[in-house]
């Protein structure tokens, strides 16, 4: 999510105007053909001894339906990989690498089933044709490898432009204002309104069921509860939006966090505090949570250096140099469309100086208990 949003803002911080778009795959993992799977693994010089054994592992699997006691007759599997296995994802990752060729020069993000591409122009008249283009290239390749699309789903947004409409094989596109990317609301504006709103609708929605199992459960079982299915939705991917929003957003956030405090210590009468609310339940506080939270985020940037196309693009250099022209990271500076001042330079700045400690020869792990040291008494 954030290399997609570091994406769009390089490509309007030059002034470009860029288009993303997805396309709709219909029972994707199904549909993994194993000998092109295993042609695939070949031509990426695999060794032989992994591409036997996950050809084994995918060939010829028995597979039935089941309804009640009924049950049809065992049938091989002749196409497909696991869903919910480990190697999944891989291996999908594996069948459809050929993507990035197919839709040069455009970046590619991918997660399983969920691609995405980002593709950057100087003008409309320049972006309209060529990502006509590009998807028509991506259906074709996708059915080549015998994958079916859905193109009446495929969603596109366009930065810089208004919307636009493009047609491929018949069927017509148009640029949607918002899409979602891995479950983050992504507007045509680089503004997280949408999205906020979002996640806030549906905590909300689970404070009633947070209530209701309250009389059953003890402060400790609760809170657990409430850090599992509410806090952790409430501050899903938070370092890449958190530090773009407006007060009253921000204080949106604050409310239903605070709300989830109160079932906790079944304070309905307004009793206590903030302070005390927090204090009582258990539960960090929120500000920490977002500190922590960014705090991961920019240390895997730099100390694990991910995701690896940054790190090609100098990021760890380019963290310390003041002069936006001279390198500035722009994937958290929105000053191109004039949304928001804070960019991730100025928020990297800020963490590092706080981080009281020296952070440059831990692991991950060891990290993020020197952090939870450090804001356990904030």
């Amino acid at each position: 999510m954030a290399e997609i949003v570091d994406n769009i803002c390089a490509s309007r911080d030059r002034k470009n105007v860029a288009g993303v778009y997805s396309v709709d795959l219909t029972a994707a993992f199904d549909l993994l053909r194993n000998e092109k799977l295993v042609e695939i693994m070949i031509e990426k010089s695999i060794p032989a001894y992994l591409i036997k054994i996950i050809h084994t592992y995918l060939e010829d699997r028995p597979g039935y339906v089941q309804i009640n006691d009924a049950r049809s007759y065992v049938r091989k599997i002749k196409a497909g990989c696991i869903q919910g296995s480990i190697l999944g994802p891989l291996l999908f990752n594996i069948y459809t690498s050929g993507l990035c060729d197919i839709v040069k020069p455009c970046s590619v993000i991918s997660f399983a089933d969920d691609s995405y591409v980002i593709s950057s122009a100087e003008n409309e008249e320049i972006l309209r044709p060529r990502m006509t283009l590009i998807i028509k290239d991506h259906f074709d390749w996708l059915n080549k490898i015998g994958m079916v699309c859905n193109k009446a789903k495929t969603e596109l947004i366009v930065y810089g432009i208004p919307e636009i409409e493009i047609e491929v094989g018949g069927e017509k596109i148009r640029s949607k204002n918002e899409i979602k990317v891995l479950g983050v609301l992504l507007d045509n504006n680089l503004k997280w309104d949408s999205h906020v709103q979002r996640i806030i609708s549906k905590c909300k929605s689970t404070l009633f069921s947070l209530k209701y199992h309250r009389k059953y459960l003890n402060i400790k079982e609760i809170a657990s509860v409430a850090q599992s299915h509410i806090i952790s939705r409430l501050t899903y991917t938070s370092p890449i939006w958190s530090f773009a929003l407006n007060y009253n957003l921000r204080a949106k956030i604050r409310s239903v966090f605070f709300l989830v405090l109160i079932i906790i210590r079944r304070d309905f009468l307004f009793k206590l505090n903030r302070t005390k609310l927090v204090s009582y339940s258990g539960i960090e506080n929120l500000d920490n949570i977002l500190v922590k939270r960014a705090s991961m985020f920019i240390f895997n940037l730099i100390y694990k250096l991910e995701p690896t196309e940054w790190a090609g693009r100098g990021v760890l250099i380019r963290s310390y140099q003041d002069d936006r022209h001279q390198g500035k990271m722009t994937f958290f500076d929105l000053s191109a469309t004039k949304i928001g001042k804070k960019s991730l330079l100025d928020n990297l700045k800020v963490y590092i100086e706080n981080w009281h400690f020296d952070w440059t020869s831990l692991s991950p792990l060891s990290f993020k208990q020197r952090l939870k040291e450090q804001y356990q008494d904030m």
